[in-house]
């Protein structure tokens, strides 16, 4: 699964600056995306609270087509 290492890779890449950054900014919360894995990591070892958000195209595509009528 060659995703997951590029995920890896990423993170680790991103890492140094995000753990900088939240030292010195310390914000009361981290938003990240889904796929988005440096600042959880950073946002854990800081003791900071993160919640993640899904940005997608999936919902529009879903209602453009009809998928979401219920009725």
């Amino acid at each position: 699964m060659e995703s997951c290492g590029v995920v890896r890779v990423e993170a680790q890449a991103a890492l140094p600056g995000l753990i900088k950054i939240m030292a010195d900014w310390r914000p009361d919360l981290v938003v990240r995306e889904t796929c988005e894995f440096g600042s959880l990591i950073a946002a854990e070892g800081a003791g900071i609270p993160q919640v993640e958000v899904a940005v997608t195209v999936l919902e529009e595509l879903a209602a453009t087509r009809g998928l979401n009528d219920r009725g």
